[in-house]
């Protein structure tokens, strides 16, 4: 059981945030609540150095200032350690406004050696160091008090091995010239994690709004705007505010007053009580909007063939490379790379650009053209 202190009190903090700042990397995990919020609710930030385990009140906003202090200091922020970290830099960007300038995932380290893209911590140390944690307490509440000595140790375990973990993996990165390849990926996790859908292009996740009327598409462009601002504005998941069916309803059907409105199917009469009078004013304010950018129609059949051919044929290269192939393109990369070339949509997927491009799309485009020969220019 790996050994920690808890500190809940910024006096506690200081003297280790002062030590932890000096340091070149620092291991790092939270562990958050979002049951019914549109934020994650920190509830406990661990923070580890070589020879300590922090286990930082995450509930206490003057210990997350200094923490914020310690890890995002601009003139010397150590390189987060972090294992699987999407979720991480989520409640990071949410609880400071900021993210770190340089981080490494081990989860991603692992699936540059080969192994399988998605690898959990617990087997990724059984594998490497030989470690064994337990998964008892992966659906507590951590935003109780007080946290209980079995949520403590889960959570310190998470952080503990971190460092050796990386410093293995980096050694064997490097051992195996993929050191450049990681390091690109790890910074388009930081730009991914900045990235937020602007609110007049939410509507494009509705895959089958392709075929809508120009005026129910303009309508759902608006009420998905909305939903988002609403969702944010009360902290509540989109669901809770609509559905997305719900959502793609109203807008085909564009109901004209409440008695239309309540007979969509599966709207929840409380959304209607609390809503109509803004769905309604939606439906009739919003205008046709000429050449309004329409979320991308089904693969046609000779795209969906040549889709197969590109997955079989990485499928070799991911094992001549012993990488897991969905390290090297997954489905949605891949079907945006086929409208890239089709004219489709205006840039290669960010996913794609860098080391990826340069070592596939040759051989990939070869493909496409003997193909389907009008598909690539």
């Amino acid at each position: 059981m790996a050994s920690y202190l808890w500190i809940d009190q910024a006096a506690a903090l200081k003297p280790h945030a002062a030590a932890l700042s000096q340091q070149s990397v620092v291991a790092l995990d939270t562990e958050f609540m979002r049951s019914d919020t549109f934020y994650p609710i920190l509830g406990l930030l661990q923070v580890a150095s070589q020879d300590t385990v922090l286990l930082i009140d995450g509930i206490d906003a003057v210990c997350m200032s200094i923490a914020a202090e310690m890890l995002l200091n601009e003139n010397q922020q150590p390189t987060w350690v972090l294992h699987s970290c999407a979720e991480d830099l989520e409640v990071a960007l949410n609880q400071w406004d900021a993210l770190p300038n340089r981080l490494v995932d081990t989860q991603l380290a692992a699936a540059h050696l080969g192994h399988p893209r998605q690898m959990s911590l617990q087997n990724l140390l059984a594998v490497e160091l030989g470690v064994h944690l337990p998964k008892d307490e992966t659906r507590s509440d951590w935003c109780k008090r007080p946290l209980s000595s079995a949520q403590l140790s889960y959570a310190a375990g998470d952080v503990a091995h971190l460092l050796p973990l990386w410093e293995k993996l980096s050694h064997t990165l490097h051992e195996r010239d993929r050191m450049s390849w990681f390091t690109e990926d790890c910074a388009k996790l930081i730009a991914k994690a900045r990235r937020i859908t602007p609110f007049d292009q939410q509507y494009l996740s509705f895959h089958d709004a392709w075929q809508m009327k120009d005026k129910s598409l303009a309508v759902l462009q608006a009420l998905a705007a909305w939903r988002e601002q609403v969702a944010r504005e009360q902290n509540k998941p989109r669901g809770f505010i609509l559905k997305d069916p719900v959502l793609y309803a109203i807008a085909e059907r564009l109901p004209k007053n409440a008695t239309a409105l309540a007979a969509i199917p599966d709207i929840p009469l409380s959304a209607v009580r609390k809503h109509c009078d803004e769905l309604l004013h939606i439906i009739h304010a919003t205008e046709i909007v000429p050449e309004l950018a329409r979320p991308a129609r089904p693969l046609t059949n000779r795209q969906r063939e040549l889709l197969r051919q590109l997955k079989s044929w990485l499928e070799t290269q991911a094992k001549a490379l012993n990488l897991p192939v969905e390290l090297l393109a997954g489905r949605k990369q891949l079907v945006h790379l086929l409208r890239f070339w089709a004219g489709e949509e205006p840039e290669s997927h960010e996913d794609w650009v860098g080391w990826r491009q340069m070592l596939l799309e040759p051989n990939m485009k070869r493909i496409a053209k003997a193909f389907q020969s009008d598909l690539v220019e």
